[in-house]
């Protein structure tokens, strides 16, 4: 199923699957992160939620209107359009992986994260990797998101890749259909 995050009609059913097995200790652990006044995306019901088998870290929320936001391949953006054709090219299902930022607040002024800000998320990440029992293995998504590498060698396989954006992949993309 492919339904791009533009519209409120595709937003609402994400919504109402946050309470669902899969997904309640994640969205729980989202919450958490919110307590300290921060924005944090959803994590995308559509995945794996805590099955999933592959973590996928990308750097920090992307840029959106959208008062409603979640971590998601249907994301109507260039990296998510990118990282779709990407797991699609190496068949591997949705339903395997769970897409998170090493830093998974919104910068209030879309500044590259700071040192505290990527240390921080990597604490947050080491604590997300508790809700994920059946983790196999970790991709981190660009030069941000390895800063996990040293803290789970050893606990996971580890299979870097470059940032997914249009900007890094230096690639043409059609527009999400």
């Amino acid at each position: 199923m492919e339904t791009t995050l533009d519209g409120e009609a595709n937003v609402l059913p994400r919504l109402a699957l946050l309470t669902a097995p899969h997904m309640a200790a994640l969205e729980a652990f989202r919450e958490n992160l919110e307590r300290d006044g921060r924005s944090v995306p959803h994590f995308d019901p559509f995945d794996g939620g805590v099955e999933a088998e592959l973590l996928i870290l990308l750097e920090t929320p992307g840029p959106s209107t959208s008062p409603v936001r979640f971590v998601s391949i249907d994301n109507p953006t260039g990296t998510a359009a990118n990282l779709r054709r990407f797991l699609t090219a190496a068949g591997i299902v949705r339903t395997r992986i769970i897409l998170w930022n090493i830093v998974p607040w919104l910068s209030p002024r879309r500044q590259r994260p700071t040192v505290p800000d990527i240390k921080a998320g990597v604490a947050q990440s080491l604590d997300l990797l508790e809700n994920l029992p059946r983790l196999r293995a970790i991709v981190p998504a660009g030069r941000t998101a390895n800063a996990l590498t040293p803290f789970v060698l050893g606990r996971f396989p580890i299979f870097p890749i470059g940032h997914p954006s249009p900007t890094s992949t230096r690639r043409p993309i059609s527009p999400p259909e």
